[in-house]
This record gives C-alpha cells, sequence and structure tokens, in this order.
C-alpha cells in the first residue's frame, strides 16, 4: 500500500493495464534463460550499479562465490543489494532492469512457489497477517473510496502473523503527527488460493523473539479484494481478502487477445501489452531479445517482426517499422498455407506509415491489397443461402472497406482525417460504383449533386438489408465491419449528413458491444463519435451523457490524466463553453490544462490549444485581461510551430 512517502498498491479500476503487467511478468519470467551467461550479465550490472560504494561491491563479491539458486529468498529477506534494485524496479516496471535480474527473479519465483506448497500441504485453512504503516487523511479517504475493489502489489509484499508485531514496526515509523497510524489486516483462503503463493518464513524482530512467529511473503502475482476500511480506538483498521481474481482477468484477457490474434504466445503477448501502456523503449527490447534469440525461443518469427514494426511505428521511426514489416510479409508468403489475416493485417499497418507520410496514393493501393485479403479471411455464416439482399450487403460491404480504409480508425482509436483530395477521390469512386450497380440509367454523368444524391442512396440500401442482419455475420468478423462503418460515416459527417452518420456509428457500437461484453477502448472511442455527431445537431446534454459513458471506461483502463481522459474532458469542456456554461467550462478546462502538462512537453501544442479555450471563456465572463493573458501564452506556443 504505502510505503511512507509511496504507494505499493493501486487501484485496478483505474490501471487494470498494470495488474496485467505484473500478472503477465510472472508468467514470462519462466521462459526467460536462466544459464551463466544470464548470471554474470546481472553480476556485471550490480556492480556497476554500485561501482562507488566499497561496502556494497564487497557484498557482491561474496554474492558472487557463495549464491546458490536454492538461496533466492534468503538473500531477497536480507534486504541487501539486490533487494533494493528489485524492488525499485517492480515498483516502476522497469523491464529491462528486471530482465537483466532474469537469473535471480527465476530463482526467488521457484523458492516462493516450494515453500508455498509447504503451507498448501500443511493442512492449514485460513491465515490471517497484518502490516502497520502510517497514512494521512487524504490517503486514508482513498481507501473509503475504494472499498470492495480490486488492489495490487507494486512487487513483494510483506507482512507479519503477530498483529503486536505489525503495530509496534508501525510506531518506528516516522513521527510526524499529522500521520495516522493504520493496522493493514489480510484474511488468505489457504487451499482456495493454492496457485497464489505465499511464504511464511521464521524471524527474529528486533531483539525479542515471540513463539511463532512468522514474516509472510506475498508474491507479486497475488491481488487483493478491499473489504472495509474503519477507525478503531485511534486508528485505522483496513480488512483485505487474498484474491486469485487478478489472473483470472489475466486469463480472459489472454483469451480475448487470442481471439483477435490466433497462436499468441505469453511471451508476445507481454511485449505488445509494454506497446500499449507506451513503455515502447522496453518492448522494443523484450522483442529484439526475443529475435535474437530464436534458436533458443520456440517462437512466431513473424509475430515477433510484426510487433516490433507496430513499436517503431509509435515511435514515429518509419523506415525502421517499414523494414520489419516487409521482413514478416515475405516470411508469411513463403510459407504455405499463406497466413491471409496476418499478411492483411501487415499490409494495412504499412499503408498507415505512408498515410503518416503523406503517401496518399500508397495508402490505397496498401488498403485495397489488404482489404480483398480480408474478403478471403472474412466468412458469414449463411453462405449457402446468398439470397439477393445478401449479396448486395456483401457487396456494399466490400466497397465500403476498400473505398474509405482511408480514414479508418488505427488500433489505439486514434482518427486522422485524410486529405480533401484524398477524400473526394474516394467519394466519386464509390459513388461511381453504387451507381454502376443500382442507377437504371448508366451512361448518366456523374456529378457532385448525383453524388450526394447515390450516397443517400446507399445509406438507405444498407439500412434496408436489416441493419446488416447481425444475426448473419459471424461474431468475429464484428470488429473490422463496425470500423469500416466508422470510417464510412466521416464521409456522411464531412458532407453534413448527421442523421444518416449516427445510424451508422449506432449500428458500429451495437457490433462491438456484442462483440466484447464488456467495457472496452473501442467501445470509448465509438461513444465519443456519437457524441460529436449530437454536437453538430446541437444535442449537448445527449453529447454530454456520451462522453461521460466514455470517459467511465476509459478511467477504467487508464491512470487519471492520460492523454485519452484528457481529450474526452477537453471535449466536454467545449459542450459546456457551447451550452453557456462558462463557469463549469473553465473548471473543466483547467482539470484538462493540468493533465496535459504533466502529460506533454509544455511547449506541446495541445497545451496551445486548451490555453487558447481558457482565454475564450474569460472572455465570455468579460474577464478581458485574463482573456488576453492566456490567448498570448496559447499563441507564443503556436508561433514555434
Amino acid at each position: 500500500f504505502c510505503d511512507q512517502n509511496e504507494y505499493l498498491t493501486k487501484d485496478l479500476s483505474q490501471q487494470t493495464a498494470d495488474l496485467l503487467w505484473y500478472q503477465l511478468y510472472h508468467d514470462v519470467l519462466f521462459e526467460l534463460t536462466h544459464d551463466e551467461k544470464a548470471r554474470q550479465e546481472m553480476i556485471d550490472a550490480c556492480r556497476s550499479y554500485y561501482r562507488d560504494n566499497i561496502k556494497e561491491l564487497e557484498v557482491i563479491d561474496k554474492f558472487e562465490n557463495e549464491y546458490r539458486s536454492e538461496e533466492a529468498l534468503q538473500w531477497y529477506l536480507r534486504k541487501s543489494f539486490i533487494y533494493k534494485i528489485i524492488s525499485k524496479a517492480l515498483r516502476i516496471k522497469d523491464f529491462d532492469q528486471l530482465y537483466t535480474f532474469r537469473y535471480f527473479m527465476k530463482d526467488l519465483t521457484e523458492c516462493l512457489d516450494r515453500e508455498h506448497q509447504k503451507i498448501v500441504e500443511s493442512g492449514k485453512e485460513i491465515l490471517f497477517m497484518y502490516r502497520g504503516m502510517k497514512l494521512t487523511n487524504d490517503q486514508i479517504e482513498k481507501f473509503k473510496e475504494n472499498e470492495s475493489k480490486l488492489v495490487s502489489i507494486n512487487g513483494f509484499f510483506t507482512t507479519s502473523s503477530l498483529c503486536s508485531t505489525a503495530l509496534n514496526q508501525a510506531m518506528k515509523l516516522s513521527k510526524d503527527t499529522d500521520l495516522i497510524l493504520v493496522l493493514l489486516k489480510i484474511q488468505y483462503h489457504v487451499q482456495h488460493l493454492n496457485n497464489s503463493g505465499i511464504v511464511a518464513v521464521n524471524v527474529h524482530f528486533g531483539e525479542s523473539t515471540y513463539e511463532g512467529e512468522q514474516e509472510i511473503l506475498f508474491d507479486l502475482n497475488i491481488t487483493f479484494r478491499l473489504e472495509s476500511v474503519k477507525m478503531e480506538e485511534g486508528m485505522c483498521l483496513i480488512k483485505m481478502n487474498a484474491s486469485n481474481e487478478g489472473q483470472l482477468i489475466k486469463e480472459n484477457f489472454i483469451k480475448d487477445s487470442r481471439r483477435q490474434m490466433k497462436n499468441l504466445s505469453t511471451s508476445i503477448l507481454f511485449g505488445r501489452l509494454m506497446c500499449d501502456m507506451g513503455q515502447w523503449n522496453q518492448s522494443q527490447h523484450f522483442f529484439e531479445h526475443l529475435l535474437n534469440n530464436s534458436n533458443i525461443y520456440n517462437e512466431d518469427l513473424t509475430k515477433i517482426e510484426c510487433s516490433l514494426g507496430e513499436v517503431l511505428q509509435w515511435k514515429g521511426e518509419w523506415n525502421e517499422a517499414r523494414k520489419y514489416y516487409d521482413r514478416a510479409y515475405d516470411r508469411i508468403m513463403n510459407v504455405k498455407p499463406t497466413r491471409i489475416k496476418d499478411s492483411a493485417d501487415i499490409l494495412l499497418n504499412i499503408g498507415k506509415i505512408f498515410y503518416l507520410e503523406g503517401k496518399y496514393e500508397e495508402v490505397g493501393d496498401y488498403y485495397e491489397q489488404a482489404l480483398a485479403m480480408r474478403e478471403e479471411n472474412y466468412s458469414f455464416t449463411k453462405i449457402n443461402n446468398p439470397c439477393a439482399p445478401n449479396r448486395r450487403r456483401r457487396n456494399v460491404l466490400s466497397r465500403i472497406r476498400a473505398s474509405f480504409q482511408s480514414v479508418l480508425l488505427s488500433s489505439g482509436g486514434l482518427f486522422h482525417p485524410c486529405s480533401g483530395r484524398l477524400w473526394t477521390r474516394k467519394f466519386r469512386e464509390t459513388s461511381r460504383w453504387f451507381r454502376s450497380k443500382y442507377a437504371t440509367n448508366r451512361a448518366e454523368p456523374v456529378d457532385e449533386q448525383s453524388s450526394q444524391t447515390h450516397l443517400q442512396e446507399m445509406c438507405r440500401n444498407l439500412q434496408e438489408t436489416g441493419w446488416l442482419q447481425l444475426m448473419e455475420i459471424h461474431l468475429d468478423n464484428y470488429v473490422p465491419i463496425a470500423i469500416s462503418l466508422h470510417s464510412f460515416e466521416k464521409i456522411l459527417f464531412r458532407q453534413a449528413k448527421y442523421d444518416e452518420a449516427l445510424i451508422f456509428h449506432k449500428q458500429a457500437l451495437a457490433m462491438l458491444e456484442e462483440y466484447y461484453q464488456c467495457p472496452h477502448i473501442d467501445i470509448a472511442v465509438c461513444l465519443g463519435y456519437i457524441g460529436q455527431v449530437l454536437t453538430y445537431k446541437r444535442k449537448y446534454d445527449e453529447t454530454l451523457d456520451f462522453c461521460q459513458r466514455a470517459m467511465s471506461i476509459y478511467t477504467k483502463y487508464y491512470p487519471n490524466g492520460h492523454v485519452y481522459i484528457a481529450s474526452t474532458l477537453n471535449y466536454i469542456g467545449y459542450v459546456l463553453y457551447l451550452q453557456g456554461k462558462h463557469d463549469e467550462a473553465l473548471k473543466t478546462y483547467e482539470r484538462v490544462l493540468a493533465m496535459l502538462q504533466k502529460y506533454y512537453p509544455s511547449d506541446h501544442v495541445k497545451i496551445a490549444v486548451c490555453l487558447t479555450a481558457i482565454g475564450n471563456v474569460h472572455y465570455e465572463q468579460g474577464k478581458y485581461d485574463k482573456a488576453i493573458g492566456f490567448q498570448k501564452q496559447g499563441l507564443q506556443i503556436l508561433q514555434r510551430y
């Protein structure tokens, strides 16, 4: 929880990604190399870290000469140099450092497993353990707000089997009168949680020894359910139950990920999770390790190369990303049978790079190749009953995906608006195609007005097919089709066809909710787009409702201040401004500014935009001096661009 000035636990309803990181790291650890090279790498790193500390260097020499794998637990509990390095690395999720110490970490985890099995075999059913600490009143209030939620430890966690010992330890902590004495009481059902490791070690606290006293060490993959927070006799009593829910969340995450990418190993999934969390360098290093040691690890080289390409693409290293994509694509095409979905995904990623580089003609070529491949891969369950409406629906969907892929959402939910020239060309191509299928006079010239007319007709035809008859489409196809519907909506939005645009967005939302069956980032993005359309229809209350729904999802997956949360709050502020609720808008924009200043460098364009928005609110409030001040700050940043 809190080690004086630092939290050791986090609210997992907001930090699901962190929970998954610790759960997956625990599993990946057993797959890493454990040899003399890894051992020496660890020792060299220790000497480098403590190169100016003679006392610690002497301990490191002793460690090198005397250490045995079965003694890892004893070395860790001594809180020596290796304890300090590992504790810090776990707290900040520094996988690069933890990889360097993989030799010891694997030994330690195996020691924990062996010792834990002794507890299971002892026949004990329930254990109680305690930890004393001191917290501020605000920290205690935070615990109260999170009663019944799941929490996870950022590393290994030690407790005592005796309540008195835990309290005595807490009393020795800071003498700050603003801190409140806290006793943490944990209940552990041994037989129900036999896969969640704890270790009981006989110890001596200070100079006195109590009969039966033990130090209890929790493994890093254990989670807890926060049961209650109460004040009793001048101290705060926090009760928690050890839980295996973290492992269930991990298993569901792996299952869902493998639905989207078949045969995905735990190691590759962990690397991709680090990428999703913005840990791009660590993700890159891990994938490079897997690739360079492919003779040791039985991993899918194509998935590793493709994942490396995605990491480098996020880093903006597009040329390097393209090299890995090309290698992965060549590897796929040279093996039979061809993995159609994987090859299509690679082509789409290459297309995204061309889009980011402004090479729009190449974008269309790669997207059309990719989508042609996807047509082979995606199947409809009622393919043996190809009635006319079904054929028409499939044809329309096929052309939508081929023509409007340039405005697709990226996998991270970010939308990149295409250039006007490319949009116009794609719009006209699709209009001409539609007329070739449905118009009675094919010789009739296609002009701007007729294009708009046929676009409306296309909307009607899609609606007449029964909202795409979801029951006839295989569940695995929901996400790509939903993305295509988003893309088509963008065309309608640009034409100010807001009612039609809403139809497509709401259809996409229905598909995504049916597919995921739980809150998901893709659903949040879709809710945001619906809110955007409603804003243009001046339905501001409905807009705020959809934005709040999106916000409730983002706050479950991202920490407070994340760019998605800031962007959604910023839009809420804009809607409040349009409603004339200037006080509420100002408070919202100020929250956004604080988030952006923490997340971005001080001269980032988004900070400039937010400063300008705050200036606009002050202007509407008649606070002209403040308005000018904020507008100048924003202008100074924008002038650098």
